[in-house]
């Protein structure tokens, strides 16, 4: 049968004996809405409600789900010329088109792009070229963030949810946001407050030692919107 002609209860059987969930209680998915498509910041179900998505998806979807035809043509064309080459094997205009325009934007001499399929592969190729660039082995990571869910990243992630996938790999420390939930930084100004955060992270460095952090990673734009929401 061809997408969009199953029914909704078709979709609910092949859900309860086929699909899990991902950093989600696995009986949530008797519960979440079926959603059939989206129109700029909305979603709908299969019942016609319209949902405001506040999440943005994984933040992947922040300008909306009306996706510009010439994102949809360069897209289709790219997939029918050549859908995949493998980075070792072969070359792409596409590719060295893209890695040119980052070497232009990014500040400095920032050079050698390498494009991951995910968030979670960006930040263990992140920790690995960190590691070996530095020779020290330790990673900084606030405790509320979202790194992934391959090792490595998934140690670098402060999210309780690591704690079920096992709180096992060595040389991952965490540090406390700079804008607690219980407690309050010390000033009366922005930028005191702001001082007294940069003391806190430093004193911690100093305590773990300089000599062994590879890396500080910090996720600021994914927790704003993970802490307001």
């Amino acid at each position: 049968m061809p997408l969009g002609s199953w029914s909704s209860e078709q979709i609910r059987n092949a859900v309860d004996s086929s699909l899990m969930l991902t950093w989600s209680p696995g009986k949530a998915r008797y519960g979440i809405p079926i959603i059939t498509h989206g129109d700029g910041v909305y979603l709908f179900d299969d019942k016609g409600k319209k949902y405001l998505d506040w999440t943005s998806q994984a933040v992947c979807s922040n300008m909306g789900y009306n996706i510009p035809d010439t994102v949809i043509d360069a897209t289709m064309s790219q997939m029918k010329n050549l859908p995949y080459v493998y980075g070792g094997l072969g070359i792409s205009e596409i590719r060295a088109r893209l890695s040119k325009l980052m070497t232009e934007l990014l500040p400095g001499d920032l050079q050698g792009m390498v494009f991951p399929s995910s968030g979670s592969e960006s930040n263990e190729a992140a920790i690995t070229i960190a590691r070996r660039h530095t020779g020290k082995f330790k990673v900084m990571n606030w405790y509320r963030s979202y790194h992934g869910g391959t090792t490595n990243s998934q140690q670098a992630t402060g999210d309780f949810r690591r704690w079920m996938g096992g709180d096992y790999v060595p040389g991952f420390v965490k540090t406390f946001n700079p804008y607690p939930l219980f407690w309050d930084f010390g000033g009366t100004t922005q930028e005191e407050k702001t001082q007294m955060a940069l003391n806190m992270l430093e004193e911690q460095i100093l305590n773990e030692g300089p000599d062994t952090i590879a890396l500080i990673q910090f996720e600021s734009v994914g927790k704003f919107q993970r802490n307001c929401f």
